[in-house]
């Protein structure tokens, strides 16, 4: 079909040359046979042969290569399909591997919940220490501790207790953590920050006691050593919840309490820290 417009035009060329040179060899038809006549006819010829020429071209460039391509390319076979033995295989190796990597996304959140635990005890413990040490000495009023070594072991815990305070403030739990278990290990860091600042509360207070015997500070002691034991159990249990939720089984659970054994008998010591001795009544 292009080589047909190709002529057409070459004729039309033709057709022009000759209507510039003698009109009547091109022109048979009209009374006036002039050469701007055969210029215009056929050069109209002309372009029409060239637009239609054009508009096929344009077609066979978008309908050629695919058909080429179809042409070209050899027809696929039609994959085979497996057998009911081979087919149960591929799925029970695929959920394998689908359980396979679900425990090791367990066994990693687990270690980082076991970090993170480590980290808030290690940074709860010197304070607690510290409160439970100043408690004994409390105790031994008047037997082997003077109220200067008393008034010193608590500005110590009140010290030490600041510290703590600090140091869980400045602790940012990791990221990446299932958000159930997130929750959870959040709420505990807020127990644990708790706690310590309520230490140094008690301790400031103790002293202020030392200073004044104000009953006042006695009742405040009190009812800040029971929010530090209320405190404490939410560390616990949110610590609890968040291990279950990261996967820990019973048994790994009660094992990491029992770690934390030492941890909680060390809160049940400090939590009678701000109470003060009792006077003896004398006969």
């Amino acid at each position: 079909m292009t080589d047909l417009f190709v002529f057409l035009i070459l004729v039309s060329l033709f057709g022009m040359l000759l209507g510039l040179i003698k009109p009547s060899l091109v022109l048979y038809w009209g009374e006036k046979r002039t050469r701007l006549r055969a210029l215009g006819w056929y050069g109209l010829f002309a372009v029409f042969a060239f637009i239609a020429m054009g508009v096929t071209m344009d077609g066979q460039t978008k309908t050629t290569p695919g058909a080429e391509q179809a042409a070209s390319t050899p027809a696929q076979p039609a994959p085979a399909a497996l057998d009911p033995a081979q087919e149960e295989a591929r799925k029970q190796v695929e959920a394998a591997q689908a359980a396979e990597l679900a425990r090791q996304k367990t066994e990693q959140t687990k270690a980082t919940v076991r970090h993170i635990m480590a980290e808030l005890l290690a940074a709860d413990r010197p304070g607690s220490d510290a409160a439970g040490f100043a408690r004994s000495m409390a105790q031994a009023a008047g037997k082997r501790a003077s109220l200067g070594d008393i008034y010193g072991a608590f500005k110590a815990a009140k010290l030490v207790a600041d510290d703590s305070f600090t140091k869980l403030m400045k602790y940012a739990l990791p990221q990446g953590l299932p958000e159930d278990v997130h929750d959870k290990m959040n709420t505990a860091h807020a127990a644990f920050r708790r706690a310590a600042m309520l230490r140094g509360d008690i301790a400031e207070a103790f002293m202020e006691w030392l200073d004044t015997r104000k009953p006042s500070l006695e009742n405040t002691m009190r009812e800040k050593s029971d929010q530090v034991t209320l405190a404490m159990t939410m560390a616990v249990v949110s610590l609890t919840e968040a291990m279950t939720a990261a996967g820990f089984n019973g048994d790994e659970v009660k094992a990491e309490l029992a770690a934390m054994s030492g941890k909680e008998q060390a809160e049940q010591a400090q939590a009678d820290a701000g109470k003060p001795a009792k006077k003896k009544k004398s006969k």
